[in-house]
């Protein structure tokens, strides 16, 4: 048996890539928080792997990046124009404990588009004012989001839940997978919206003028407002329902 653990550690050890074997044996280190310059303009911020990104409305632009002093380094920026990519280029994630923050913590004045591409949460801290805004979720981390805008969009296509907060004249989003919108704290004139064939989960949502849209998967559309007129087209093994 000791040998066979041996064999199975040196196989995992061989993954961390050539010169990176004991890499995979150190320990996570002091948490500290490291300052990192970002140029502003940015329009679209990229997440991927288990890193967790919150947003703070700022003035200035600039990351805050929270982890261990031994994995900070493998939290890596890629600017391409005006997109920022975040990833984990760890290649020892599978020795490390999901309790040891991956964070990075965004200031910018505005933004336009955000996606989630792995494991790692979004969030925003204090509300975010903007006209238009998108949130995609294309992962299995979740978005716990409090905004205030004219123009509010979502999508998830994976697994990952939203919540949503705030307020906003239209709200528009599509579920496509098997996460959940938890949207009855935003309030908002008018919602519309598509569950997919391939939507699975529930969505709770608010609006005070109209909530149209189709459920064509397994879920069921939760409305409130109460909405002065409703437009929901039934078209899968869903439901919709007034709470």
């Amino acid at each position: 048996m000791r040998s066979v653990l041996g064999v199975a550690l040196a196989g995992g050890l061989s993954t961390c890539g050539p010169g990176h074997a004991t890499d995979c044996l150190k320990s996570t280190g002091t948490i500290i928080t490291e300052r990192r310059e970002v140029a502003d303009g940015l329009i679209t911020v990229t997440v991927f792997d288990n890193v967790d990104l919150r947003l703070v409305q700022d003035a200035q632009t600039y990351a805050e990046v929270r982890a261990g002093e031994n994995l900070i380094g493998d939290i890596e920026f890629t600017r391409k124009g005006n997109s920022l990519e975040i990833a984990n280029t760890s290649k020892c994630n599978w020795t490390r404990s999901y309790d040891s923050p991956r964070e990075v913590t965004l200031h910018l004045p505005h933004i336009t588009n955000v996606f989630l591409r792995g494991q790692g949460n979004g969030s925003t801290v204090g509300e975010f004012v903007q006209d238009t805004i998108f949130f995609h979720l294309i992962g299995a981390g979740d978005y716990d989001l409090t905004v205030r805008a004219k123009q509010l969009f979502l999508d998830q296509y994976e697994l990952g839940d939203l919540t949503v907060r705030g307020s906003t004249t239209e709200t528009q989003f599509t579920l496509g997978g098997s996460g959940r919108l938890f949207a009855q704290g935003l309030t908002a004139r008018r919602c519309y919206f598509t569950m997919t064939r391939d939507s699975d989960g529930d969505a709770h949502v608010r609006a005070t003028d109209i909530v149209g849209g189709t459920v064509a998967g397994n879920g069921t559309l939760y409305y409130s407002g109460p909405p002065a007129t409703t437009d929901i087209r039934l078209t899968g093994r869903g439901g919709k329902k007034a709470e």
